[in-house]
């Protein structure tokens, strides 16, 4: 196994993936406003 560590390069891919795991079961939330994603990976991971 590798392990990378993820910097800002991949940072809208990481979006998308939380938008797909989090809007679909057993979850269902809505991450449609984009500037609540935004604040949520500025919080944890430093500028989006």
């Amino acid at each position: 196994m590798r392990i990378e560590e993820l910097d800002h390069s991949v940072s809208d891919e990481m979006k998308q993936l939380f938008k797909e795991v989090f809007s679909a079961p057993p979850w269902n939330e809505d991450w449609s406003d984009g500037e609540q994603l935004d604040k949520l990976f500025e919080r944890y991971h430093g500028s989006a």
